[in-house]
């Protein structure tokens, strides 16, 4: 039984020699995909899709992944499940995190970059990765496109919960649109590793459907200075104590 897929090559005639271009990448494969600007439920199944061998390995091994080229012409993502999980027992795997990896080594397979230094080309990378996980429009749509004088962490949360991407990659795409500056993101970056350690944060991407466009609305309200705290708090339906507590960034 043959059961070998000859791999499909996506976006064979792109060029990527910028971060803009590896966005415009990610922007054309989710219109190849007829994907829209909706969340991707499963990367890993998509991936497969087009004919590209993904494997998890769970080994005690320096690397979150990899990828290469089998036989030549056969495309391979390797991804460690154990970088990829907090160190305790019961806890698992931080799937936001193995997303945005697959997606990372998936642009080293298939963007054609032009000569560039390693660190270049990493950006590059994950740039893509973060742009296909949350397009433009969904970054516009939940956070705004002006400057915000705040960004609170549940806002950030939801959208993690329901796009499958770290807040730190938010806090990238949030930097990139100007949302925030380098030094507000700086500050963020700073305030989670102090809290939560180098690679852990809040909120867990669990694959689930929940509505939340409401308190995007509210966040945003919130942090554009359109309404109050305590209006917030009300519109919410609890007391201005509990809602004070979800404004904490790092409680």
């Amino acid at each position: 039984l043959n059961t070998r897929q000859d791999f499909s090559h996506p976006l064979h005639h792109i060029h990527v020699n910028s971060e803009a271009d590896a966005e415009a990448a990610a922007e054309q494969l989710r219109h190849d995909f007829k994907l829209g600007s909706d969340p991707v439920l499963n990367v890993l199944e998509m991936l497969e899709s087009i004919g590209i061998k993904v494997v998890i390995i769970d080994e005690v091994l320096e690397f979150d992944g990899v990828s290469t080229w089998a036989e030549g012409d056969i495309p391979v993502i390797v991804i460690n499940q154990k970088m990829l999980a907090p160190v305790g027992e019961g806890e698992k795997v931080k799937y936001d995190r193995l997303r945005f990896t697959a997606l990372h080594e998936l642009a080293h397979l298939i963007l054609k970059i032009e000569d560039c230094a390693e660190k270049e080309e990493e950006k590059y990378c994950h740039a893509f990765a973060g742009a296909f996980l949350l397009p433009k429009q969904r970054v516009e749509d939940h956070f705004g496109s002006i400057h915000r004088n705040k960004i609170f962490m549940q806002e950030m949360i939801n959208v993690k919960e329901t796009y499958g991407i770290s807040i730190r990659a938010i806090l990238m795409r949030l930097k990139r649109f100007g949302i925030i500056s380098e030094y507000e993101a700086r500050n963020f970056f700073a305030g989670l590793n102090s809290t939560y350690g180098a690679k852990d944060e809040p909120g867990i991407y669990a694959n689930i459907e929940k509505p939340f466009r409401f308190d995007q609305l509210l966040y945003r309200a919130l942090g554009e200075e359109l309404i109050s705290v305590s209006k917030a708090a009300e519109l919410k339906g609890v007391s201005l104590s509990e809602f004070r507590i979800k404004l904490s960034n790092f409680a």
